[in-house]
């Protein structure tokens, strides 16, 4: 209450001030350690966002507790657009399920100004199973419940709680084995000592290209670019409505004035139908959605708090 009083209070100024925005540089916190997916794909949209607004975009990396620390940071921010969150709404929506308790209100603090991309995965196993297909490996795991492990990228991810969605809806039941990061999956399913793997097509993309891995089908509710020989999950079985990935999206603090807000969205929108750029973001496993507007946006955000939260929930996913 006392957020929204003080948000109140300096609308007025703000807006007035959005019509010289930006007129000094402005950050964007990526609440991730570097190197990850969010980091590579953020720099390209900060640097690109610098080069449109004309002011540079500092990148600041503040990681921790699966991107608590850095959203709590932008919640408390001054909602004048010079601060920034590139984070994606699978990560950030799903710790409302994965902590009794956040220092912000998800749904009440941040606005997605644009949600340019999905980094969808791939259902991969050891070509030395002898499955070269989605089908045959559900009928694998069925005729023997409890042999069977998949590995991911990490405790509460999208391929974690890609997994546990199928466990559920397809009847499975196979072990969760998190690991840290997807390079550490894949090659243990390369060796043989994992039969499979749900992993990001980016991280697994020498993997995919060496044979060195069969890839069964794909997460999203279409088939990939980088893999379009390979189904999606929904044209090999009943789960018609399966769409489950990495939805980037950059973030601004509630509050934020709605021309600065559309500013964004509009920039991000330029970005995306620039070749030259969408280049590399493909090449880093970000797939372009279909511009949304405000309402189709929060609506995407809050169908995956609703889907992934229920799986948490569900299965019982905790962070340990």
């Amino acid at each position: 209450m006392q957020r929204r009083l003080l948000l109140g209070a300096l609308a007025a100024p703000l807006a007035a001030r959005a019509q010289g925005w930006p007129d000094r540089p402005l950050r964007m916190v990526i609440p991730w350690p570097p190197g990850g997916g969010n980091d590579i794909v953020g720099r390209i949209f900060a640097d690109q966002l610098g080069k449109r607004l004309g002011q540079p975009v500092v990148v600041e990396n503040r990681g921790g507790s699966n991107g608590v620390l850095g959203a709590e940071i932008v919640a408390k921010a001054r909602p004048d657009g010079n601060t920034l969150m590139f984070h994606s709404v699978t990560s950030h929506v799903v710790n409302v399920a994965l902590y009794p308790r956040l220092p912000y209100d998800t749904f009440g603090d941040f606005i997605p100004a644009a949600l340019p991309g999905f980094g969808m995965m791939a259902v991969q196993v050891n070509p030395r199973l002898g499955i070269t297909s989605f089908t045959q490996l559900v009928a694998r795991v069925r005729a023997a419940p409890g042999r069977y492990s998949y590995a991911s990228f990490g405790n509460g991810s999208a391929a974690h709680l890609a997994g546990e969605m199928l466990k559920q809806r397809l009847g499975l039941q196979m072990e969760h084995v998190p690991y840290r990061g997807g390079a550490a999956a894949v090659t243990d399913v390369i060796s043989g000592a994992m039969p499979i793997n749900i992993g990001g097509i980016n991280t697994t993309a020498a993997a995919i290209r060496g044979n060195l891995v069969t890839s069964l089908a794909v997460t999203g509710a279409r088939r990939s670019e980088l893999l379009p020989e390979v189904p999606t999950i929904a044209e090999v079985t009943e789960l018609k409505d399966f769409d489950v990935g990495v939805t980037y999206a950059l973030w601004l603090p509630a509050g934020t004035p709605m021309p600065i807000i559309d500013r964004v969205a509009a920039e991000c929108a330029a970005i995306m139908a620039d070749p030259a750029v969408l280049a590399p973001l493909l090449e880093n496993g970000m797939e372009p959605l279909p511009p949304m507007d405000a309402e189709q946006r929060m609506a995407r955000v809050r169908r995956d708090a609703e889907l992934l939260g229920q799986v948490v929930r569900t299965a019982r996913v905790s962070l340990e």
